[in-house]
């Protein structure tokens, strides 16, 4: 993910930049940064394509701290202080730009050892955390680090990364006295390999922005921790210009020193709001116990509110869980009646060109859903229903598997109590369920 602002490059700069492109070839200076007063250079080779290209340092003296043979060099003191970050073959080492000491890249990633950046940082290599000190980087020790306190509070922001904020030389066109350039931000090493963003490598062309914060951490077992990680990102994607937030869970397991994530649900707020999208709200995330998630969302168009739900594994994989079910909630959870409440829309089949109406909008479940979502649980148990309706609709299913005449004993805990409380909301809303579907009809 990269973060860009127009600026302007200054003449010393633009000196620097133009005699290193005459010694590495044209355009082969593409990043530069200030730090501490001092500037430093990402050069570049000069292959045509761009996954090809290798990168290497410079410093004002222009002197080569790095020799091109990298695949990156980024996020000078954003994960510990006089370093840049250097990749190679998926790989992350790093340079101490003040000594000139070199950490070839052999870590999985490196993590920073508080959330504002100092001496200290850990990588992660085969298993195994190391301490990694700027004072002696190519001797980084063995140790038992353990991450969770500092990713308790971890947070990232490209728009608060001061002096470290590195400039594309070549981003608009050169002329004799006015070179322009963007400000750019890389996210870490180790947000990256998480896969915590949607463009890790996506540069906007305006103000583009990303950043996130770990929070809510849930100790699942004794080794494995869950964390909730907000993300915010702006900028051009492929069709335009978005304005977004993401929900993550990570999970981290201390005994194999691994990571799992997946994403929990996306919302774009460039999206337009006619009638069919002000449903459309971000996700809603919560542990029902140590192990499984609740996520619930509203979908765009046809639209209903959704729950989905997930569950972490002994070893810290995250697996979505799913049942014959349309109504999922009912075989993971308690439900009280809150879960029939929500925002349910769709397109009326209408082609007259003169329609009054052709949208419709519910706050609540109608007496039909709870009969499907009663029904549904000894359907999937394999009960022979009695009436044609439901031996019709069941039938349409390609996992319903009619045997038995009673599906009593196979019942969950959790499924008696659903159908009661599905039962007590049918009752309630005889006689009175346009009261409380609140049904609405417009144009749009």
């Amino acid at each position: 993910m990269i973060l860009s602002i127009l600026n302007r490059i200054q003449l010393p700069y633009r000196e620097d930049i133009q005699n290193l492109d005459k010694r590495f070839g044209p355009r082969s200076t593409p990043y530069y940064v200030t730090l501490k007063g001092r500037s430093f250079y990402i050069i570049r080779t000069d292959e045509y394509y761009a996954d090809e290209r290798k990168y290497g340092l410079a410093n004002d003296s222009l002197r080569v701290l790095l020799e091109p043979v990298y695949d990156k060099i980024f996020n000078p003191n954003l994960v510990i202080s006089n370093c840049f970050e250097i990749e190679r073959n998926s790989k992350i080492g790093l340079i101490n730009y003040v000594t000139g000491e070199i950490l070839q890249p052999q870590f999985d990633y490196i993590l920073p050892s508080a959330n504002e950046p100092n001496g200290i940082a850990y990588g992660l290599k085969n298993g195994r955390w190391y301490e990694i000190d700027n004072t002696q980087i190519s001797l980084p020790e063995a140790t038992n680090f353990d991450p969770i306190p500092i990713l308790k509070t971890l947070s990232f922001s490209a728009r608060n990364i001061g002096e470290n904020v590195m400039f594309n030389s070549y981003y608009s066109e050169e002329s004799e006295d006015n070179w322009d350039a963007h400000e750019i931000a890389m996210i870490p090493s180790f947000a990256e390999h998480l896969e915590l963003t949607q463009n890790v490598e996506n540069r906007y062309d305006s103000d583009g922005e990303v950043g996130f914060n770990f929070h809510s951490v849930r100790k699942v077992s004794n080794s494995i921790y869950a964390f909730f990680v907000s993300v915010y990102e702006k900028g051009l994607n492929v069709r335009a210009y978005m304005v977004g937030e993401a929900e993550n869970l990570v999970v981290y397991n201390s005994e194999n020193k691994t990571f799992n994530n997946t994403g929990l649900g996306w919302f774009d707020d460039t999206l337009p709001a006619p009638a069919y999208y002000h449903c459309y709200q971000p996700v809603e995330c919560k542990f029902l116990n140590d192990s499984i998630l609740q996520c619930i969302e509203n979908q765009p168009f046809d639209s209903e509110t959704v729950y989905t739900f997930y569950k972490i594994n002994d070893n810290g994989n995250i697996n979505r869980l799913n049942s014959s079910r349309y109504y999922d909630f009912t075989k993971y959870t308690y439900i009280d009646e809150g879960y029939f409440e929500g925002c349910f829309t769709g397109f009326i089949d209408n082609s007259e060109e003169d329609a009054e109406v052709n949208f419709w909008t519910r706050e609540h479940l109608t007496i039909e859903d709870l009969d499907i979502m009663r029904n549904e649980i000894f359907a999937e148990y394999g009960y022979k229903f009695k009436t044609k309706k439901w031996q019709t609709y069941f039938s349409q299913m390609d996992w319903y598997d009619p045997r038995f005449e009673n599906v009593d004993d196979q019942l969950t805990d959790i499924d008696r109590h659903n159908i009661k409380v599905i039962l007590g909301m049918r009752k309630k809303m005889e006689g009175k369920e346009a009261e409380y579907t609140n049904l609405t009809y417009e144009l749009i």
